[in-house]
């Protein structure tokens, strides 16, 4: 019973964050279609939906924490409900990114960031995408959402200097370390990108359920590492 009192206030808290988001995404495709005659197009509107939900999971934590706390519910039941909730928000989602498509591609041409990454140029781009999109969706967002939410949690945990590190450390690994370690010697790098890309699935041939077991897999250990550090965490007001 506690688990689902913990599901309804989470997907309480952020429902209205998402009916407001799917209005203003409704009201840009209508804008897109209007605008150009019938000459626009949109691509890619996954990745508006992959922030928003990573924002969702770096704002889940500390008030559905102070209200589990308040009322006797554990951590593991809060984290549960947490899992749960976000995976019911990632589903709907990925069921609203469907339907925008079925609707608006009737009136401009309308590419999904999944079509666009596996099956450009295809006559399967279609029926690919509404195939296999909505799970390589609902797993991207629940990966993404387990990031922010892990995230939050070692914010929560640390101090200044913690915070600090963890806030400059990947744009300097990513933007610094790794092209200047390229440049120092390619072979390496070239490894590491042809690892990423068939662990997406782009090559050598598309093959968007790696992406998904990709996801899947990050999933569950930003989700064990959002537990571990979930563990010992003391209320902060």
């Amino acid at each position: 019973m506690k688990i689902l009192s913990s599901i309804k206030y989470q997907l309480n808290d952020s429902c209205r964050a998402l009916l407001v988001f799917w209005g203003i995404v409704f009201l840009i495709l209508i804008l897109a279609a209007v605008a150009g005659g019938g000459n626009g197009s949109v691509t890619g509107m996954e990745m508006a939906s992959a922030i928003f939900i990573f924002v969702v999971g770096l704002n889940s934590f500390k008030p559905a924490f102070n209200f589990s706390m308040a009322n006797g519910i554990s951590r593991k039941t809060q984290f549960i409900g947490f899992a749960a909730s976000i995976s019911i928000f990632a589903t709907a989602m990925a069921i609203a990114d469907s339907i925008f498509m079925l609707i608006f591609s009737n009136f401009m041409p309308y590419s999904s960031l999944f079509t666009q990454l596996y099956f450009r140029n295809s006559p399967q781009s279609f029926s690919g995408s509404l195939l296999s999109g909505p799970v390589w969706s609902i797993l991207l967002y629940i990966m993404v959402a387990m990031m922010g939410y892990m995230i939050c949690l070692i914010y929560y945990r640390s101090g200044l200097a913690m915070k600090l590190a963890v806030s400059i450390a990947p744009p300097v690994i990513l933007f610094i370390v790794l092209p200047f370690s390229a440049r120092l010697n390619p072979e390496p790098a070239l490894q590491f990108i042809n690892f990423i890309g068939n662990a997406l699935g782009l090559y050598p041939h598309a093959a968007p359920m790696n992406a998904a077991t990709t996801f899947l897999i990050f999933s569950v250990l930003f989700a064990g590492a959002s537990f571990f550090l979930m563990r010992r965490a003391e209320i902060k007001r």
